[in-house]
């Protein structure tokens, strides 16, 4: 939870201030005059980066950094620099943190926007980002093996390009010692992704039915690449074997075509894939369900609120799903909601109004 921010030279932003509700807040006004960007800088108290990739538009044109400084009911001061090449600095109750690990489950936060709405349906990078963001801010294990995983893929596409044009001698030595790496870090991905998927979909079955008014359930399938039993204890041989196989035809596109960053998830309502047969108003409600399941494991996991940062994500719900939501959601966390439209607004909601660009104020 985040009880106060102050931004400066944010976007576009000079200077701003808020002291949120522990509840729900609604930030409104038209398009283009900074409700994503007052999320998002909400967002980058939890994640340490934007949702919108590059930071280095954050800073204020003409302006020599910008800064957020956020607290929490922890009694805890996060202050976060940005400087126009993209640089950035963390400090915590006046410490520096040397890495971007250590603010994650401090401030946690989910941001939920168009693209995130539509888990259910788009790419399957968005459903492997909604797992690694959910995890990475309760788990810092799952945070260095993923790292780790990360960095050994990398290294395995160089070595295979490497073997291929002929500048490694030697080097399927190299690439089966890489390859052992890439199966053990690969295996803790999917086991701990796995056991997510397996507290998240009991929980989202429950919200979607009490957002939605339908009782159907919500089962969430991990289609990995690299073993067909997540469950097998011996994953991590039957992930190296597979790299194995796959070496050959790896060596032509120089690049790891099995694995954790390859994997997708189905979800499934009423045992029918979703996507194809869910209409498109239960694919947002499934969404939305699923990150409010998020919320409530992160809470469970780390003793901390998380913040709900909802980017225009009720707007194509009709009024009546759109308030059940908002009536609902204050159980799973602290909840900031930008909307150009004000009839989204519920009786007890903190409201912040937009009156100008950049410029936010208390009160509708």
């Amino acid at each position: 939870m985040i009880i106060s921010v102050e931004l400066k030279n944010f976007r576009n932003f000079a200077y701003a201030r808020a002291e949120l509700d522990e509840r729900v807040n609604i930030v409104f006004g038209p398009n283009g005059y900074g409700k994503s960007n007052f999320l998002e800088a909400l967002d980058v108290c939890g994640f340490g980066r934007s949702f919108r990739g590059s930071g280095q538009q954050i800073v204020k044109f003409d302006a020599d950094f910008a800064r957020v400084v956020a607290k929490n009911p922890q009694h805890e001061t996060l202050e976060a620099v940005f400087l126009p090449n993209g640089a950035k600095n963390f400090i915590l109750n006046s410490k520096r943190l040397p890495r971007l690990r250590d603010l994650l489950g401090k401030f946690p936060t989910i941001y939920v926007g168009p693209d995130e709405v539509n888990i259910v349906a788009g790419s399957p990078s968005k459903r492997r980002n909604f797992l690694d963001f959910t995890i990475s801010q309760y788990d810092p294990v799952y945070v260095s093996e993923l790292g780790a995983y990360v960095k050994s893929v990398a290294q395995r596409n160089s070595a295979l390009r490497g073997v291929a044009e002929g500048e490694i001698a030697g080097g399927m030595v190299l690439i089966e010692t890489i390859d052992e790496q890439v199966a053990h870090h690969g295996a803790q991905v999917l086991a701990t992704r796995n056991r997510f998927l397996r507290m998240i979909s009991p929980l989202a079955t429950e919200i979607f039915a009490a957002i939605s008014g339908i009782e159907r359930r919500l089962d969430i399938e991990y289609l990995s690449t690299a073993a067909d039993n997540l469950d097998d204890p011996e994953l991590e041989r039957v992930y190296f074997e597979r790299l194995c196989a796959r070496r050959k035809s790896d060596l032509k596109t120089f690049q790891t075509a099995i694995g954790p960053h390859r994997d997708d998830i189905e979800i499934y309502l009423g045992n029918l894939p979703a996507k194809k047969f869910a209409s498109w108003g239960q694919v947002r409600m499934i969404s939305l369900a699923l990150h409010l399941a998020a919320a409530r494991i992160l809470e469970e996991k780390i003793g901390r609120t998380p913040t709900l940062l909802f980017d225009d994500a009720l707007a194509e719900l009709d009024p009546q799903r759109a308030h059940s939501v908002l009536e609902i959601a204050p159980q799973f966390g602290q909840i900031v909601v930008a909307t150009p439209h004000p009839e989204h607004l519920i009786e007890d909601a903190k409201i912040f109004r937009l009156a100008e660009p950049g410029k936010i104020v208390e009160g509708k």
